[in-house]
């Protein structure tokens, strides 16, 4: 088998006060983001090797009171150590960057990844979507509270039954936003009423949150030309970053979602 030699590159950052501003934070999702980004980088370059599965990026934190602390640190190829590396030490001034001793790997070719599952693979945990021409209502305010959430979907290209086979028992009883407990509630009106306030968009986790059948529905609506009409996201429920996929991105990574689900319900 083909061995390739690594390397880990460590940046290390620590301050004694004021762990807790905004420019500290930055920092830190700013290095994050550089890792997660370059580590993405090399597994789309070597894409086709096993190799990809040693790229591994690990990252911690501490602070105690007002003291702060984290590193980060990916395992690259000795050919892309020293860009990474300058690359890295230009992220802060006063932030130190390291590499490890010399690793070596056995490797071997293998099937390359697609578009969606590189995609997957990198924000696994982290995607969120909707079906945005469903809208929210609140709606029969009494002292200025509304009573009463509802979907409408009609300007919206999906079925009532449809769009039920994919939220069924995702939320619970307790759950307190708007979409949240019109879906619950199972909701559906043709129009909301006169006095009705268009909602926030959800964004729902595509992830442990949804069951077998839940995604078994998403995959198939969006194989019957839904997926034009699914909209992907990181971030929070909220707020956050719209990835622009292709249709046939979108139905990739559901795929990929379903198959991680069925693994873990047969162990």
């Amino acid at each position: 088998m083909p061995k390739m030699n690594l390397y880990t590159i460590t940046f290390e950052r620590s301050t004694a006060y004021n762990y807790e501003t905004d420019a500290f934070h930055r920092l830190m999702d700013r290095v994050w983001e550089a890792f997660d980004k370059k580590r993405d980088e090399l597994v789309r370059k070597y894409n086709g090797m096993s190799i990809i599965d040693s790229f591994v990026h690990n990252n911690h934190s501490d602070h105690d009171g007002e003291e702060g602390y984290f590193e980060d640190s990916l395992r690259v190829p000795e050919a892309d150590a020293n860009e990474i590396i300058r690359q890295f030490a230009a992220l802060d001034s006063q932030g130190s960057v390291t590499h490890g001793p010399k690793e070596t790997v056995e490797y071997n070719k293998v099937k390359p990844l697609t578009e969606a599952q590189l995609v997957f693979r990198r924000y696994r945990g982290r995607l969120r979507f909707n079906i945005p021409s469903v809208k929210c209502y609140e709606q029969h305010f009494v002292n200025g509270e509304a009573t009463e959430m509802v979907l409408c979907n009609r300007h919206a290209p999906i079925t009532k039954g449809t769009f039920f086979k994919i939220f069924d028992g995702v939320f619970g009883k307790y759950d307190d936003c708007p979409f949240e407990t019109a879906v619950f509630n199972k909701k559906f009106v043709a129009m909301p009423r006169k006095d009705a306030k268009l909602s926030w968009t959800y964004r729902t986790s595509l992830d442990y949150r949804m069951r077998e059948d839940n995604l078994k529905a998403l995959l198939s609506y969006s194989r019957g030309g839904g997926a034009r009409f699914i909209d992907f996201y990181l971030g929070d429920w909220r707020e956050g970053e719209k990835l622009y996929l292709s249709d046939e991105v979108k139905r990739g990574i559901i795929k990929e979602q379903l198959a991680v689900t069925r693994k873990e319900n047969s162990k």
